[in-house]
């Protein structure tokens, strides 16, 4: 038996066991090499018997290889066409789980090779994103020299030669240094952005109201030249945030509410926070501002 059930783990097609062989010990050494088997693999076992009704030893044998095992009898006397019928019946099964285990291991390649190519997109689009952020950073630093130069000069030039300049070129003037203080604005927002896109996003405990008071005071100037008033519904709970994140994008949301307004009204905005189900806590600016047009229904769609 250990000689069959070496050759077996080599390879095997079936194996044709006579009932006489079998003994305590060989069962075991069958059974052993039976629960080895890789999880594809299910080796079909014949066991030539004697006739006649099945033999209390019998159905011990087949019970100690294990319900498990794919084992069948073949009672003598049998013909030769039976025995060559039992075996291509259970070559055949085998080659089945031989093709089998041939799609596992080319499921398996395939597998591999995706998580490779996944790996190295991977890899390919952080440093990609890296060089993007380098870029942007970069770009938006060099360009505010150029913008400061451009708004300080138009501001001399309202504020020392405005009795030289007609009302029309004092006006030019001053829309040149808006220009430009709009496009340092800009510009500051997107180096925000370049340095928040290489930071880690950790979470902490943050003070909402400090949060929020920070983004006030970058727009301190903006409110008082606009006649602007923010109220801030008080108290203001903490928050797990990243505490830079957060502070862009208060300050963003208040930006958008001191600009767009109609010409002529003073911007109003009211900042509060509520805790909602589940420790969230959801944070609203509301404002005068012009809002957004409303989407377009299908019937207007239709109808244009």
């Amino acid at each position: 038996m250990p000689e069959v059930c070496l050759a077996a783990q080599k390879s095997c097609g079936m194996i044709l066991i006579a009932e006489e062989t079998l003994n305590p010990q060989s069962i075991k050494i069958l059974g052993e090499m039976l629960t080895k088997q890789p999880p594809w693999s299910d080796i079909p076992i014949a066991v030539i018997t004697s006739g006649g009704e099945a033999s209390p030893e019998r159905l011990q044998i087949l019970a100690s290889l294990g319900i498990s095992a794919n084992v069948g009898l073949l009672e003598r006397p049998f013909r030769r066409g039976t025995l060559l019928s039992a075996v291509e019946v259970a070559l055949r099964a085998r080659r089945r789980q031989h093709q089998v285990r041939q799609l596992l291991a080319e499921r398996e390649e395939a597998q591999g090779e995706l998580e490779c190519i996944v790996q190295t997109r991977t890899s390919e689009l952080r440093e990609t994103n890296a060089q993007l952020e380098t870029l942007v950073y970069s770009i938006a630093h060099d360009l505010r020299a150029p913008l400061r130069s451009m708004q300080g000069f138009a501001k001399i030039l309202v504020d020392d030669y405005a009795p030289n300049l007609d009302e029309e070129a004092v006006h030019y003037a001053q829309r040149i240094a808006k220009s430009a203080e709009t496009m340092d604005t800009l510009v500051l927002d997107l180096l925000a952005y370049g340095r928040v896109a290489r930071e880690d996003m950790e979470l902490e405990p943050v003070d909402l109201g400090k949060a929020w008071q920070v983004a006030l005071d970058q727009y301190e100037h903006d409110i008082k030249d606009l006649s602007g008033v923010v109220t801030t519904a008080s108290p203001l709970p903490w928050v797990m945030a990243n505490s830079a994140t957060l502070i862009q994008v208060l300050a963003n949301l208040l930006g958008n509410a001191l600009k767009f307004v109609p010409d002529g009204v003073a911007p109003v905005v009211v900042f509060r926070a509520q805790e909602v189900a589940n420790r969230r806590v959801r944070i609203s600016i509301e404002d005068n501002g012009i809002g957004v047009p409303p989407r377009i229904s299908r019937e207007d769609f239709q109808g244009i």
